[in-house]
């Protein structure tokens, strides 16, 4: 069996779900997956590749808060 995860950025399953009447539908068994709220990229991320909630492998948000510099940190995205 292959499997293909889709990461649509803002786009939620209905979408995919509206599309439905694509002939390539036919061949897929799309599958939902559950989430949590907010749905930050880091975070997110972290979870398919743990298979765990934020509470447990620790990546809350897409940055961090350096106590000792009083800054936040945000993951760098290229242009």
């Amino acid at each position: 069996m292959k499997l293909a995860v889709v990461l649509g950025a803002g786009a939620g399953y209905s979408l995919f779900e509206s599309r439905r009447q694509a002939a390539f539908w036919e061949k897929l068994s799309p599958k939902r997956a559950e989430s949590f709220f907010p749905a930050l990229t880091c975070p997110v991320q972290a979870t398919l590749r743990t298979a765990s909630l934020p509470n447990a492998h620790g990546m809350i948000a897409s940055g961090y808060f350096d106590r000792a510099l009083q800054e936040p940190f945000f993951w760098k995205q290229t242009v």
